[in-house]
């Protein structure tokens, strides 16, 4: 009987220090105050599921990664002499500099896309270097992957880069037999069974990278499948946008991708990597700054760059996003900019893939539509990531308007500063605003107690 108490007294003791020190770990991480409550109330009710699931996927800084991953820096980071406020910030994060003589095009539909990837692979001679975060298992994926497989039977070095959830149960190994017998390389970054209390589950690589023999990329949002490309028109496509780039802006998306491509390497990985000779000549009068965000940077450089250009927006602001979860930063940057006279639209799906986001959002969306924003309801699914500020500046890339692009996941954007650019984005933005409804339908009162109920679990997204 003694023996029992005191094992008891043993396991009560041993709970109670590692509720602690779970506890000094959730409020040291420079969480927001919602997000540590959050942490705090969730270990509370259920420490047993809680302090588990926090050393797994509660960490968003990992040094492990800073110290393991390439440094994706300007070093030293470059004095500009006409820099923008944000060119200005993102310089004091020691970001990749803006580059110049840059050509872009829009790709801003599935077929465009599909077809000039497609277009971009068969042309290729000597490298295609490929991050994604989805590949599918149907016609556009697979597809993909058999033209990849024919350029590596060329001898054209092919270098997959898949993120371990969002292909692994997606794509089956299987299919991809072929491109490795060819002498294809395909990785998977931040694997899912490996050390589960290093907390990287919880931090995806989302980055969407393609770069053709060091002379054309393709970044933006569209993951390699149906719901993004295809060959044909497709009505229940969802709508979504990639850039096509030649130019000095290749060189940065190089070496974001090749950072990557390295810290996925295993320890039995055999095959050698080519550095693909970059062209560097003037293709155009393109401005670009490339911005990589996530657990392998120091500091928020994207969450504080979207801030800034809220704030200091005069005119209007344009925000595409499929996800709009705000905290408290960014919902007062947006509610002063409106009171400043600022236009505000943001365009999102009436519903998206995800029910949580959805309800996370309404409370936001009413306060803001409250001071004057203009909500845009589309029709199908939005997928595309484009902001758009004062006509001066315009970011697009992989990054939702969400905490988990903003501060979590890997993301790649890119910060557009030239007239042209600028003028077809926002060309681009207003020829989805026909698909939309700005109509605002008052919540039913379940409805309401779901949305309450989830901004509880808003933190932890």
């Amino acid at each position: 009987m003694l023996s029992f108490i005191i094992f008891q007294h043993f396991i009560i003791i041993t709970l109670f220090m590692i509720c602690f020190i779970s506890f000094v770990f959730v409020t040291r991480g420079r969480r927001p105050i919602a997000n540590i409550l959050a942490w705090l109330f969730f270990i509370f009710l259920v420490p047993y599921i809680a302090i588990p699931l926090f050393l797994i996927i509660g960490q968003r800084k990992l040094n492990w990664v800073l110290r393991n991953k390439r440094a994706l820096l300007a070093t030293p980071p470059k004095k500009l002499t006409q820099e923008t406020p944000i060119e200005a910030l993102l310089n004091t994060f020691g970001v990749l500099p803006p580059s110049g003589g840059n050509a872009v095009s829009l790709l801003g539909d599935g077929v465009t896309a599909y077809a000039t990837i497609m277009e971009r692979i068969e042309k290729s001679e000597k490298s295609i270097l490929i991050c994604t975060y989805r590949l599918s298992n149907d016609e556009v994926g697979c597809a993909v992957i058999q033209a990849l497989t024919i350029k590596a039977q060329q001898g054209v070095q092919v270098c997959l880069l898949l993120d371990t959830i969002g292909s692994f149960l997606t794509f089956p190994r299987s299919k991809l037999k072929p491109l490795k017998k060819a002498g294809g390389c395909v990785r998977y970054i931040m694997p899912l069974f490996h050390t589960p209390f290093r907390g990287r589950v919880n931090l995806r690589d989302h980055r969407k990278i393609m770069i053709f023999d060091g002379h054309y990329a393709i970044t933006g949002g569209m993951n390699l499948a149906k719901e993004y490309m295809g060959p044909t028109p497709d009505t229940n496509r969802w709508i979504d946008i990639s850039v096509l780039m030649q130019g000095e802006a290749i060189r940065d998306l190089l070496t974001i991708f090749e950072s990557d491509w390295e810290f996925s390497a295993s320890n039995m990985e055999k095959k050698r990597y080519s550095r693909p000779e970059i062209i560097t000549c003037r293709s155009g009068d393109s401005t670009i700054q490339t911005v990589a965000s996530g657990p392998d940077t120091i500091g928020d450089r994207l969450y504080d760059a979207v801030i800034s250009s809220i704030y200091t927006a005069r005119h209007s602001i344009y925000i595409v996003t499929p996800y709009f979860v705000l905290d408290d930063a960014l919902q007062k940057a947006f509610m002063i900019a409106l009171r400043r006279g600022v236009e505000v639209h943001i365009i999102i799906p009436h519903k998206s893939n995800h029910i949580t986001p959805d309800l996370v959002r309404s409370i936001s969306l009413r306060k803001l539509r409250s001071e004057g924003a203009k909500i845009w309801l589309a029709s199908k699914m939005v997928h595309a990531k484009a902001f758009l500020f004062d006509n001066k500046l315009a970011i697009v890339g992989s990054a939702n308007l969400d905490l988990r692009s903003l501060l979590l996941n890997f993301e790649i954007s890119c910060f557009y500063y030239s007239e042209e650019d600028i003028k077809k984005i926002r060309t681009w933005i207003e020829q989805i605003l026909p698909l939309c409804s700005t109509e605002a339908k008052k919540p039913t009162f379940k409805r309401m107690l779901l949305e309450d109920a989830a901004q509880l679990i808003k933190p932890l997204l």
